[in-house]
């Protein structure tokens, strides 16, 4: 019985913890090779173009998997939207290639652009959505949702732009308040 394998290639007298120990190598290594190819995947996906320098990389890298987020988040949402009978789908469906074609930009040297569009499309989208509700008194709900892109500038631009962008949009919103019929006793609460 000496030259007798098993199915596993291994003899009937080796003990069963070696046998249960190449299996497991096996799995960990098709583990981190699976993990290997997603890396690859990703760095593909999100790496800023070669001539940036070190220290604009890591924010390149956030700017692109926010703008490849929140396109599929976008796209997925007008068809969610679409479905429940909202009013609001078009104004998703419209921002999702806008928010595409900032993630193509991201990817080449016109990066600035990919920014302003980042910053500035999620910002107008809510608004778009604001203005065309059908039900007015839904506007004080929806009005924090601009703190999300002021959050995304934050992190993308330097504090100087960030502070002017959060001046913006103090100005429009109270612009916004004054012009449109909003129900400002709930915007307190």
């Amino acid at each position: 019985f000496e030259g007798v394998k098993d199915d596993h290639g291994s003899s009937f007298y080796e003990p069963k913890e070696k046998i249960m120990d190449t299996w497991s190598l096996r799995m960990l290594r098709a583990r981190d090779n699976c993990f290997r190819c997603a890396l690859t995947v990703l760095r593909r996906i999100i790496e800023p173009p070669a001539i940036v320098e070190k220290q604009q990389r890591r924010r390149l890298r956030l700017l692109s998997l926010f703008l490849l987020l929140i396109t599929i988040s976008a796209m997925i949402g007008a068809m969610v939207m679409k479905n429940a009978g909202s009013s609001s789908w078009p104004i998703l469906l419209v921002t999702a290639p806008i928010l595409a074609v900032g993630y193509g930009f991201s990817r080449t040297r016109y990066y600035g652009l990919a920014t302003v569009l980042a910053v500035s499309i999620p910002a107008v989208s809510i608004f778009a959505m604001i203005i065309f509700s059908a039900n007015q008194a839904s506007i004080p709900d929806e009005l924090p949702w601009l703190v999300l892109p002021l959050m995304v500038s934050s992190l993308l631009l330097s504090l100087r732009y960030t502070i002017i962008i959060a001046i913006i949009y103090a100005v429009f919103i109270v612009l916004f308040v004054h012009f449109v019929d909003v129900p400002t006793a709930r915007l307190s609460q």
